[in-house]
């Protein structure tokens, strides 16, 4: 993000996934599709060496690693199998964490 331009952002992907989630007047950058999907069904996939120029409205300008513009294709991930996932990863979290506690071993500690 620039000072003299807020609006815009610049990212880019090498190695790690990254996604750009394309709202109404608003676009989210994420390297999962389950962080943008309460927001955006509108999912564009970088690859690897893709430099992007993001604004509001979307994805301004894309160069691939190769330095040309390009474009890529704006997806519609299945919802119904994302919310599956984060609910029933989100309840088997909140299983794990509440059954079974083990009293620590460490004791409190006591500062005069």
């Amino acid at each position: 993000m620039a000072q003299d331009k807020p609006e815009e952002m610049v990212v880019a992907r090498m190695g790690c996934p990254l996604l750009g989630g394309i709202g109404r007047s608003e676009t989210f950058i994420a390297s999962d599709v389950s962080a943008v999907i309460a927001f955006t069904r509108r999912i564009a996939y970088l690859e690897d060496g893709d430099i992007a120029l993001l604004s509001a409205n979307g994805i301004d300008k894309l160069i691939d690693k190769t330095g040309a513009e390009t474009q890529r294709t704006v997806k519609y991930p299945n919802c119904r199998s994302l919310r599956w996932n984060w609910v029933h990863t989100a309840t088997s979290c909140r299983k794990k964490s509440t059954n079974n506690r083990a009293p620590s071993p460490i004791p409190p500690r006591v500062f005069p």
